[in-house]
């Protein structure tokens, strides 16, 4: 969708911002654009073919990820932090003026290195150990940002949090009579995703508002994190904080448990996955008890408003493509409520 919102980025646009802001050594590499779900060109993410090593060239296209130009510099002073704690941060290539990011209009665009690893959908009992770990330390990491940068980020605007009701409302509405009205495979695919919205609406509605201050990463799923391959996977890269702001701390347990319960192989390696990072959470002070029952209802009122604007793309706009079904898997409402129950659930 982002390669249709600013349709004069192309290859000679790329050089022109590679070369503006970077140098010709990185203008005159070969360039491939990068695809989106619906295996389309997606615009905003190029490969730049860099002898040795790969990188990654992203420009903020979509306006709902546009922020302004105060972000960058504190952003990059709570990566440093994080990096001084051992996370794998990205280190983003610096620009000629001793910058990270390049300006092109209201445009912010970066290059960073390709990370050579594996970025897992379902994951080994292995890799989830490593994820926790490393998430983990993340959340630790933020929790001591030092108090000046995290008023510096506060003072950032960012967009408020989207609104479940409205969108559990259009699910109940309008999209599910019209999914249920339809035959094909993925109307029922739909229909299925709103059909887990509306039940998970009372663990949504029986959340309170909790007044925290803390940095938070805000997208920290799976697919952020690159692992290295063997029998002891290691956590190469932390990806995408561009959805950095100050919040509740919560909202990254959240999606590392909904992340850990991933794990393949049943329910017995979820429990124990969970169990596992319930437990580091705990002894390193990053959840207290009763908290667990916080975390999938503050993840769902997250994720609802996307799946629901998913499935309207889907049902009105006929948008398809191969990763549709790993996104919703990625939000499914019946997963988060499933892990919330084993999350919360009696001992086994």
């Amino acid at each position: 969708m982002s390669s249709q919102l600013d349709t004069r980025v192309d290859v000679d646009w790329v050089r022109a911002t590679l070369d503006r802001g970077w140098g010709a050594e990185w203008s005159r590499r070969p360039l491939s654009p990068r695809t989106d779900w619906l295996g389309r060109p997606t615009g905003d993410s190029w490969l730049v073919h860099a002898s040795g090593r790969p990188h990654v060239f992203t420009i903020r296209l979509d306006p709902a990820e546009r922020a302004p130009a105060a972000l960058f510099p504190v952003r990059q002073k709570v990566l440093a932090h994080c990096r001084r704690q051992g996370v794998p941060a990205p280190d983003p290539v610096p620009t000629t003026d001793g910058g990270t990011v390049t300006w092109r209009g209201d445009l912010a665009c970066e290059l960073t290195p390709a990370l050579k690893g594996a970025v897992p959908h379902h994951f080994g009992p292995d890799q989830i150990a490593a994820v926790v770990r490393s998430g983990l330390l993340l959340r630790a990491s933020l929790d001591q940002v030092p108090e000046p940068v995290v008023s510096a980020l506060a003072a950032v605007p960012a967009p408020p949090p989207p609104c479940w009701r409205a969108a559990v409302e259009a699910a109940r509405t309008e999209l599910l009579p019209l999914a249920g009205r339809r035959t094909d495979d993925w109307s029922q695919a739909c229909a299925a995703m709103l059909r887990g919205v509306l039940a998970a609406e009372p663990l949504m509605d029986a959340l309170r508002p909790r007044t925290a201050r803390a940095v938070v990463h805000g997208s920290l799923c799976g697919k952020q994190f690159v692992l290295s391959g063997g029998r002891d996977p290691q956590v190469l890269g932390l990806l995408d904080f561009g959805a950095l702001h100050v919040g509740d701390p919560l909202l990254d347990l959240a999606a590392l448990a909904d992340t850990a319960a991933r794990v393949r192989a049943g329910e017995t390696a979820q429990r124990r996955a969970l169990a596992s990072f319930q437990d580091l959470a705990a002894r390193g002070y990053l959840l207290a008890d009763g908290q667990e029952q916080l975390l999938m209802p503050l993840l769902l009122t997250r994720t609802v408003p996307p799946l629901v604007e998913l499935v309207r793309a889907v049902l009105l706009a006929g948008r398809r493509g191969p990763g549709l079904i790993e996104r919703f898997d990625r939000y499914d409402p019946m997963h988060k409520a499933h892990v919330h129950r084993l999350l919360t659930g009696p001992a086994w």
